[in-house]
């Protein structure tokens, strides 16, 4: 579970850097 959510917050880091 920990690992998945640690997946989900770099999804979304991720997805932040591309939209800036």
């Amino acid at each position: 579970m920990y690992l998945t959510q640690q997946l989900t917050l770099i999804q979304i880091t991720a997805q932040c850097l591309g939209f800036i």
